[in-house]
């Protein structure tokens, strides 16, 4: 414990310093906040970037699909006219494509609407969507810059407090032979971390909010679950919040995002992939199959079972899946018939997504 003569040195240390430091510690604290919100400004900016670029990628595989099945629909028709006994089985099949074409139809207004309000978000941040691969790099500079002035903001608090101890010579040596300015160093380095960490996750949930514009609050549940994964899990907050990006990119809600969470998290934790990479993988399967949140846990165990068994990995297989779900979705085969045929693929070195997508009519 310090003696007489190091409090005696501490306490007129904090006398003649108090005021001096708290000014300057405050400032540096306040520039680094200000310099926070102007990143998640920007980081929401490159978020709906992305959603725009996914939500119109999902838009045409949306009218692709409705595209086939108006073909469908034309063919069966035909085939009912020239059909001379019984239409009955016809019918059925007639109907179920109706139902198809209106779920088709209804989930297409509905990613043309999100597509519109993602437009109309750019729009006022000045975001041209004529050109957003140079709108997207300009941020990113502008980013890289803001995160560089950022650093700096927070190192001035740790280096005033050393200037502010070094000031006073001999409470300096007595400070350093009881290790208490390697201490304050420390504690300025852990404030450095804690903060840009908060900061980190408030820019991921404010990503989570511009793309699912979920109210307030379901944002607080949402932060609320990111926060309860975070202390639970090898993942932290802010992987979450990340993870959560890429499902309100896919156009999920709040209650979607809750609910299927968990079984993106014990996928990539089971294959120790990138949590935020595979929530992508999910969501954009999950989307190609016309399935929905609700199915996440099931298709999250045929995925993580077909890696197991077969020569290829979840991040292999959730590519294909990307590439394949679309056509295997629009051609009626499941999500476990899908994975069996990718995983005897990988087992054969056969690229499945390209060999899916090219299959000679009639071979399987």
């Amino acid at each position: 414990m310090p003696g007489g003569k190091q409090y005696e040195m501490l306490f007129k240390l904090n006398a003649q310093q108090n005021s001096g430091f708290k000014g300057a510690f405050t400032q540096a604290q306040a520039q680094f906040a200000r310099l926070g919100h102007e990143i998640q400004a920007l980081n929401r900016v490159q978020g709906d970037i992305a959603a725009y670029q996914k939500q119109q990628a999902a838009i045409s595989r949306t009218e692709a699909k409705i595209q086939n099945l108006t073909k469908q629909h034309a063919l069966l028709n035909q085939q009912m006219e020239e059909e001379t006994g019984s239409t009955a089985r016809l019918e059925q099949e007639k109907l179920k494509l109706e139902q198809r074409m209106a779920s088709a139809q209804g989930a297409l207004e509905n990613q043309q609407g999100r597509l519109a309000a993602t437009t109309k978000r750019l729009d006022e941040a000045g975001v041209s969507t004529n050109d957003l691969s140079s709108e997207s790099a300009r941020l990113a500079d502008k980013i890289q810059e803001l995160n560089q002035q950022q650093e700096e903001a927070a190192q001035a608090a740790e280096k005033y407090g050393e200037s502010a101890v070094s000031a006073f010579d001999a409470a300096a040596s007595a400070l350093a032979a009881a290790g208490l300015v390697a201490g304050l160093k420390q504690i300025g380095e852990a404030y450095i971390g804690t903060v840009r960490a908060a900061g980190e996750f408030g820019s991921a949930m404010s990503n989570v909010e511009a793309l699912s514009g979920a109210s307030t609050a379901e944002m607080a549940a949402l932060t609320a679950q990111a926060k309860e994964l975070g202390a639970t899990t090898k993942f932290t907050a802010l992987e979450s919040g990340e993870a959560m990006g890429y499902m309100g990119m896919a156009g999920w809600d709040a209650q979607q995002m809750l609910s299927g969470m968990p079984g993106v998290l014990d996928l990539a934790a089971a294959s120790g992939e990138d949590l935020a990479g595979v929530a992508d993988i999910v969501t954009d399967s999950l989307t190609g199959f016309k399935l929905t949140a609700a199915d996440t846990g099931e298709f999250v165990d045929v995925l993580a079972a077909a890696a197991t068994k077969s020569n290829t990995n979840v991040s292999m297989l959730g590519e294909s899946f990307k590439y394949v779900a679309p056509l295997a979705g629009t051609l009626g085969y499941s999500v476990q018939d899908t994975a069996v045929m990718l995983g005897l693929m990988a087992n054969s070195t056969i690229p499945a997504g390209s060999a899916i997508r090219t299959r000679p009519r009639g071979k399987w």
